[in-house]
């Protein structure tokens, strides 16, 4: 049960049974306001507490390569059923300011369907393997592609960006994803978002062997197996979806930046402080903790949101349609031209 049913920001943040102590990181430096409810999310094998919402996801049968997933899709059916303006997800070794974060989403002065976060790259989404393809910064190479087989009058394209795929999509990052509600109700209410738990709860066999006959066809003498077992990838899904959802309507996608460690820092070289920003990722230990600057007292955490330009007042964010930010006329974009991209 939810304690503020006026916050204007539901943000479920993905936690594990054995991640006790990345949420009193959270607990502990996060700060919260009446705009936010902050819900750790999980299973029902996350301990009760009260403020962890845990749901029955019926994982009897279901490979653990589902589980993020899954509880994503109950937090966020969850989610549009209570009265919350904005609903976000993030994930347990990501530290924010909570309140800073909701006090901005409540200052935007954007009309229409809103999408907020961390932005990422743009990439395909296999609607057969259920994995992502086609990474890019931009959209050329999907254009040097496309030349490169009609050059060739392929019958078959020859690389992973291929027409049978979704997109490219723009990928909007894990660590922090919001939806105002109206696009949240999009998203939920789309059909291929019961559609693929459907088929993945009752069928994830098949996909793993779509999988594995893929590799062995792109890569016959060494199937990439971590490809083939690879949990489902929700974030780049839920990207993929929102295209299709909305791709034909306005949306305003606001773009806040991220400060990470990479994902395999050597245990040998120094950890040093992370820049400013509104979402910090991969703060894995106590380690990656002290290192950060997070926890030194001086306010680091939320340097980022007191810095921004409007800080506290009502916010009109620097906005631009979608295709001019990536140097592309209308008619070259293939989705979303009706979508501007909103910087702070």
């Amino acid at each position: 049960m939810l304690r503020n049913k006026h916050a204007v920001l539901l943000l479920g943040i993905h936690s594990w049974p054995n991640s006790a102590k990345r949420r009193h990181f959270i607990r502990r430096l996060s700060p919260l306001s009446d705009a936010v409810d902050m819900r750790f999310i999980g299973s029902t094998s996350l301990k009760p507490e009260a403020d962890v919402l845990r749901f029955d996801i019926s994982l009897a049968g279901k490979t653990k390569l589902l589980q993020k997933y899954l509880i994503a899709n109950a937090f966020l059916r969850y989610a549009v059923s209570q009265s919350h303006a904005f609903v976000g997800r993030s994930e347990d070794d990501a530290i924010l300011d909570a309140a800073s974060l909701a006090a901005h989403l409540a200052s935007l002065q954007l009309t229409g369907p809103i999408l907020y976060g961390v932005r990422g790259e743009w990439v395909m989404w296999s609607p057969t393997t259920l994995t992502p393809v086609c990474w890019a910064a931009t959209l050329r190479r999907w254009d040097l592609q496309r030349a490169r087989d009609a050059k060739a009058n392929a019958s078959e394209p020859k690389g992973e960006c291929r027409p049978e795929h979704v997109g490219p999509v723009l990928l909007t990052k894990g660590p922090l994803v919001v939806y105002s509600r109206d696009l949240a109700r999009s998203l939920v209410a789309w059909r291929g978002f019961s559609e693929l738990e459907t088929h993945v709860s009752s069928d994830w066999n098949s996909v793993l062997a779509v999988r594995l006959a893929e590799e062995r066809r792109v890569r016959p003498q060494q199937p990439r197996l971590g490809v083939v077992y690879a949990p489902l990838a929700e974030d780049v899904f839920y990207s993929s979806a929102i295209h299709q959802a909305a791709g034909n309507d306005s949306l305003s996608f606001v773009s806040v930046p991220m400060s990470e460690y990479a994902w395999n820092h050597p245990a040998s070289k120094r950890l040093r402080p992370l820049a400013s920003a509104a979402v910090y990722h991969r703060i894995a230990s106590s380690k990656f903790l002290n290192a950060s600057g997070l926890d030194s007292g001086d306010g680091h955490l939320s340097s980022w949101w007191k810095r921004r330009k409007g800080h506290g007042r009502r916010s009109t964010p620097n906005c631009r349609p979608l295709a001019a930010a990536y140097k592309r006329s209308l008619s070259d974009m293939h989705c979303c031209r009706s979508w501007q991209l909103c910087a702070m």
